[in-house]
């Protein structure tokens, strides 16, 4: 039986709010850009066989690493530049200087495309979101993402028209061993900065006191308080930045964590997150609610 070939995988960077002085353009709808998403990008990203890496919402210092790092190492990058959000732009300028291919396309509202993008071919999409409009979008688009890299598989279009020569270099860790690993180390010493000594300290006491389950019994090993409270403030962290996640459960003699999700929470979330907590040592399991 032939191994089924992975799938390509597509980082979305696109408008994640509807601004309020965008509102009324879009039919008095502060969740647009999310139907944008789910209706329109996810489906031509699916048709055209590609794995979605959907944009990810909040803003801690682990989830910018992951769009940094889902910017250097997707296949393809679609970009929706509608409303010409700043921090699409930003992360479009960063695609560019990593000489990737990058597939543009905004809603008909946009007229002209700032900067030197203008002379860059742009897939346009109905913003009226009416449902015949909306099955056309998607054929589109998913032509168009095809088309993007078929013509610049291994470059980023805007470099054939300027001849940059200088790329510029992922950041990489000197100790470790390939980027995964390095990835992993970037982002636990990003949330060891984010857990002051007071933090670590009212922590432990909320443990002791009562105040705050300790599902590890770290009281009883003292040798992996260090690395407990890292495992148990990273889960509350993406918790809290993330409405789909319910709740955890932790099963410290079977080292697996079951993690209660809303069935909408994204496949790319899920990796994440198992990729994340298996550097403790640690299996992870989705319940679907």
């Amino acid at each position: 039986m032939a191994k089924e070939e992975k799938k390509k995988t597509c980082f979305i960077i696109m408008p994640i709010t509807t601004p309020p002085e965008y509102i009324e353009r879009y039919s008095g709808r502060d969740d647009h850009f999310t139907l944008v998403l789910n209706e329109i990008l996810l489906p031509a990203i699916i048709k055209a066989n590609y794995d979605p890496i959907e944009p990810i919402t909040k803003g801690s210092d682990v989830i910018h690493a992951h769009i940094i790092k889902n910017l250097e190492s997707a296949d393809i990058v679609l970009c929706d530049v509608s409303i010409f959000n700043p921090n699409v732009f930003y992360e479009l300028g960063i695609r560019t200087a990593l000489n990737k291919p990058v597939c543009i396309v905004g809603d008909d509202l946009v007229i002209k495309i700032p900067f030197d993008t203008s002379i860059i071919n742009i897939c346009y999409y109905s913003h009226e979101m009416f449902s015949y409009t909306q099955r056309k979008d998607v054929q589109k688009i998913s032509e168009h993402l095809l088309n993007t890299y078929k013509n610049s598989p291994d470059e980023n279009a805007l470099w054939k028209y300027f001849g940059i020569t200088n790329i510029a270099e992922p950041f990489n860790l000197k100790e470790g061993k390939g980027t995964d690993i390095e990835f992993i180390k970037l982002q636990l010493n990003k949330i060891s900065n984010l857990l002051s000594q007071t933090q670590t300290q009212e922590t432990t006491s909320d443990i002791i006191m009562g105040r705050r389950s300790d599902p590890l019994g770290i009281l009883n090993n003292p040798a992996r308080i260090d690395l407990s409270l890292k495992l148990i403030d990273t889960l509350d962290l993406y918790k809290k930045e993330s409405s789909n996640i319910i709740d955890y459960e932790i099963d410290e003699r079977k080292n697996i964590v079951t993690v209660k999700v809303r069935r909408v929470f994204s496949r790319a979330m899920k990796l994440e997150l198992s990729n994340l907590l298996n550097q403790y040592g640690y299996k992870v399991e989705f319940q679907l609610f």
